[in-house]
């Protein structure tokens, strides 16, 4: 499934967050279709192998390459994957609030999105993610869309309610969620992630909110102890979703326009 935006020929993806959030990408898209021809697909595989397919058959099918991966979150390692794989058909790597490639610099994202929530949460948010990590919930699609709450709260510099419509977002998908983050977190153990953005050919920039529990250094540090010096812009005042914020996403969209042709 995909949409698309804009009147021009498809020469931009925005991938969404997750893995199993499709359509939280599309307030990007929207925007950035106002300028330009923008796809929006939509993955629903089951593994990493699977939605980097899926993605991959979508820009063949729908778009003129050689075209720029514009992803957000696990939309950044997925853009990054599906570049390694396919470096003729990818001119372009734009990186949103990408996550650690390496795993030392996983532990500060949790103290970091601790800093923006209460005492209350912070537990609720641990117990949580425990009972999806071990399977002991009853439904797993509601421990996900609690967790994925509390996240999103702690996330944010400061959530500009005018910047998001909910009839954009298609309901948590728990089982894709459930299959795909594990593989991810395994890859990134393994060191192959890391690996396979070393590897990259296309032009790669990463674009991260100041405040974005994501530390940008789980992304270049790890880079430059290989040799690779990334592009990176930083946003102030601007956490993970960068084009919903309240102050940062004017910048935010200053800065990647001027990363398009």
């Amino acid at each position: 499934m995909v949409r698309k935006y804009g009147d021009k020929l498809c020469r931009l993806v925005a991938v969404h967050g997750g893995p199993g959030a499709p359509g939280s990408a599309a307030g990007l898209a929207r925007k950035l279709g106002e300028v330009y021809g923008v796809l929006e697909p939509m993955q629903f595989g089951c593994s990493i192998e699977e939605q980097a397919y899926e993605l991959k058959r979508q820009i063949e099918k729908n778009m003129v390459m050689p075209v720029i991966l514009i992803g957000h979150s696990w939309g950044a390692l997925l853009a990054g994957i599906v570049a390694w794989k396919n470096p003729d058909i990818i001119s372009k790597v734009i990186l949103l609030g990408c996550p650690p490639l390496s795993t030392e610099y996983i532990s500060e994202i949790d103290s970091r999105r601790k800093k923006n929530m209460s005492w209350e949460e912070g537990v609720l948010f641990d117990s949580l993610a425990a009972a999806l990590e071990e399977g002991t919930g009853r439904n797993k699609g509601s421990l996900l869309e609690q967790l994925n709450e509390l996240a999103e709260k702690s996330d944010y510099y400061e959530k500009d309610p005018q910047k998001r419509d909910a009839d954009d977002n298609f309901p948590l998908e728990e089982e894709v969620y459930c299959k795909v983050w594990p593989e991810v977190e395994e890859w990134r153990k393994k060191g192959k992630l890391l690996q396979i953005f070393s590897e990259i050919e296309a032009d790669m920039v990463l674009i991260q909110g100041e405040e974005d529990p994501h530390p940008y250094q789980g992304v270049t540090e790890p880079l430059k102890k290989m040799g690779i010096e990334l592009r990176v812009h930083l946003i102030p005042r601007c956490g993970h979703k960068l084009w919903e914020e309240k102050y940062g996403a004017e910048e935010f969209y200053q800065t990647l326009f001027s990363e398009l042709p």
